[in-house]
């Protein structure tokens, strides 16, 4: 998989940005509270309703039910944070069609925080589909259906990045080389000399 066709979205971009300026190197570093404070945010256990309390100017707090699986609760989070840096208002009180907008943005924000494009470089070693999917499962804690639609985003989006590529290319006129025969370029040869004689007099 060519990771370098793979083109970021804007949010994507900002996401990864801010991980890379606060250390974020490997799957390892990906631990929760640690993001969470790299986006002035805390996390803290319920027996209730996941959910995300915030002020944009102050501080955000993400409420993880504790009854949930490790995995679950990450996925959860990253869903969460969205809300926090990116929402406004309460959806209680919003129409429906504007809470799908934000749980559809907080679904792709989720895809792009919880496994970052730039950290799968490194695991391009791994030729065995279903052992990198796996890999990639346990190294960030994600759930194994997860991470297999992710990669299948990706997937998508460097084959749409190839296929665009190769449109442009045969859009793009061939350059025509004309195989003359060996009188021919003497003749041209000829031709050319006489027209550079002419300018130069001309010139004079």
């Amino acid at each position: 998989m060519d990771l370098s066709l793979y083109r970021l979205t804007e949010i994507e971009q900002w996401v990864n940005q801010k991980y890379i300026e606060n250390g974020i190197k490997y799957a390892s570093d990906m631990d929760l509270d640690r993001i969470a404070s790299i986006f002035n945010s805390v996390i803290h256990p319920t027996k209730d309703v996941t959910r995300a309390i915030y002020d944009h100017d102050l501080f955000g707090l993400v409420l993880l039910n504790s009854f949930h699986s490790a995995k679950k609760q990450r996925l959860n989070f990253f869903h969460e944070l969205c809300h926090i840096l990116r929402h406004s208002g309460d959806q209680n009180k919003m129409p429906k069609s504007f809470v799908d907008l934000q749980e559809e943005q907080a679904t792709c924000f989720q895809n792009y925080a919880a496994l970052p494009v730039f950290l799968l470089e490194q695991y391009n070693y791994i030729q065995d589909r279903k052992i990198y999917i796996k890999t990639l499962a346990d190294d960030f804690s994600l759930p194994l259906s997860f991470v297999v639609q992710r990669i299948e985003q990706i997937e998508r989006r460097i084959l749409q990045a190839m296929l665009d590529r190769e449109l442009v290319e045969l859009s793009t006129p061939a350059k025509v080389e004309f195989d003359y025969y060996p009188e021919t370029h003497r003749i041209l040869a000829q031709l050319y000399r006489q027209i550079s004689l002419k300018g130069a007099s001309g010139r004079g």
